[in-house]
């Protein structure tokens, strides 16, 4: 309970109040004329990180902005990659469903792409597997024959963990620093009814398991170690938090509520639970549903894929809109007495945490559903998380026809150039549009990600703490950024703002951007951009 206490307050805040703490109470205790090293150690830390520019900013949310005029943000769709769908059902365990409730990693190890995705047989209820492919580009995928777990006559499968219970909702995590025989963790949810003798049974039907490897092939214990309470059968999302040293995993939530004139609606909903290394969790907190504005309760969160980026944690969240319901109906062999019917599209959410989140761009859309007839026309879930690798942030997903289209769900790719998610951009094109941001003090030359060709135009001038253009850093003595580029270096003549805080005594200094017919994406410490 005392990290999520922890979690809840900003990290600069709370390590400046540990360290203040934790230099009262040393000069409370120790005799009068004695000094603690550590602790006055502790405290010049704490206050040299405050003020200090975050390195990477994105502008997903206004945290570094201190104004701003004639201003708006764009969502930027990802481009989907021709080739989609790339991974298309050609096996029997997959006669139902071949989709991305899964991962997808780069392994610079061996130099290739690594897949972990859900594949489901002709018996729903008892034939879903965590199943595994390579690519040498990520576009072209081979799906191994390994001789782990058969499959009816077919003794090789690439098949991973299922046959003797179901894993739904699977994704594959990599845990810095980890003992080897747990460098890969897999997270999952399935029914308690495969574990009769454990405690969970008699508490609950459903409940998310993870299991460990050491090549993310071979995984133990293969019914997996209990991590939380509890249905969440969308893919799960985990994410290594180095400044807390926990992982954090993102779960779906389900709950039943009565609704207005009788009955009952089920509403889905983000779940959290934490963990240093995999084995022990805190108990779930709720962290994010859909709201009134969404459309609630007719609208509601299907998933939420988390990833950290920039300063902080972007996730894909995935609206299931739900557009009617239809009773007694049989599909996948079964009769349901109610079926929720509808699409989904997924927006952009971030958070400085991965707790407190806030929706981006007035949530636009970012990756649409498919025009009609495609193959993703009706319903898009993501990978559990998105991929930045070389200059571009490729996004995984599964799409289909329909939400209940059998046989004709498959997996496909979009990408997005580096950092390119959200842009600001004049609100009226007239008119410049100006981006002021709050006092940092920069390590070092910063580069800004903008498209300023076809005739646009971005300059930049400094001030100081108080708002006064530092002499030579004013925007005549800019270099005007005229070009679509991922790294444009900021310049006053032969003067950078690494002369600038030179030239400010080391004190914070403010960026004030001038966008004419132009848009900017982010701007980093130039030592970053190699990342």
């Amino acid at each position: 309970m005392t990290l999520l206490k922890e979690a809840h307050m900003p990290r600069q805040q709370f390590a400046l109040l540990r360290a203040l703490t934790a230099g009262l109470l040393v000069l409370m205790c120790a005799p009068i004329g004695l000094a603690d090293d550590s602790s006055e150690s502790q405290i010049s830390s704490a206050r040299k990180e405050l003020g200090a520019f975050s390195g990477w900013e994105l502008f997903l949310d206004d945290e570094a902005i201190s104004w701003t005029k004639n201003i708006t943000r764009r969502m930027v769709p990802p481009e989907k990659h021709p080739a989609s769908p790339i991974v298309r059902a050609d096996s029997p365990w997959e006669s139902l469903y071949c989709t991305l409730h899964g991962t997808v990693k780069f392994d610079p190890e061996s130099g290739r792409f690594r897949m972990w995705y859900t594949a489901i047989g002709p018996e729903y209820r008892k034939q879903r597997y965590l199943a595994y492919a390579e690519s040498e580009d990520g576009v072209a995928w081979n799906k191994a024959r390994l001789d782990l777990i058969p499959f009816g006559e077919h003794q090789q499968t690439n098949l991973l963990l299922g046959g003797n219970m179901n894993v739904v909702g699977p994704s594959v995590f990599m845990l810095p620093d980890a003992d080897p025989e747990e460098r890969y963790m897999v997270f999952f949810d399935s029914y308690t009814r495969h574990r009769p003798e454990s405690p969970e049974s008699k508490l609950t039907g459903r409940a998310v398991y993870a299991a460990s490897s050491p090549d993310g092939i071979h995984f133990t214990p293969k019914f997996g170690r209990l991590v939380a309470l509890g249905k969440s059968d969308t893919c799960q999302s985990a994410v290594w938090n180095p400044e807390r040293q926990v992982i954090q995993l993102y779960l779906r939530g389900v709950n039943e509520y009565a609704v207005a004139g009788g009955g009952r609606q089920r509403v889905r909903y983000v779940r959290y639970v934490e963990s240093p290394d995999g084995h022990g969790w805190t108990e779930p907190i709720e962290l994010l549903r859909a709201d009134e504005q969404d459309g609630a309760p007719d609208s509601q969160i299907h998933q939420i894929s988390v990833t950290r980026y920039g300063a902080g944690f972007l996730a894909l969240l995935t609206l299931f809109h739900i557009e009617r319901l239809e009773y007694g109906v049989e599909h996948r062999g079964e009769r349901f007495e109610v079926v929720e019917r509808g699409v989904t599209d997924t927006q952009l959410a971030y958070s400085r945490d991965g707790l407190h989140w806030r929706r981006v761009a007035d949530r636009q859309t970012f990756l649409p559903l498919g025009h009609a007839g495609d193959w993703d026309a009706g319903w898009i879930v993501t990978a559990s998380n998105l991929m930045v690798h070389e200059d571009e942030v490729w996004i995984y997903y599964a799409g289909a026809p329909d939400r209940f289209s059998i046989g004709g769900t498959a997996i496909g790719l979009a990408k997005s150039r580096l950092d390119r998610l959200v842009a600001l951009r004049p609100r009226q094109l007239s008119s410049d549009g100006i981006v002021e941001l709050k006092p940092f003090r920069y390590d070092g030359d910063v580069v800004v990600n903008a498209d300023a060709g076809l005739g646009g135009e971005i300059r930049c001038e400094i001030l100081d703490f108080e708002g006064r253009v530092l002499e030579g850093f004013d925007r005549d003595s800019a270099e005007p950024l005229s070009s679509d580029e991922l790294r444009l270096p900021l310049r006053w003549a032969d003067r950078t703002v690494a002369d600038a805080m030179q030239a400010n005594g080391g004190r914070a200094i403010r960026l004030r951007f001038y966008l004419r017919n132009a848009e900017l994406f982010a701007v980093r410490n130039a030592a970053q951009t190699a990342e």
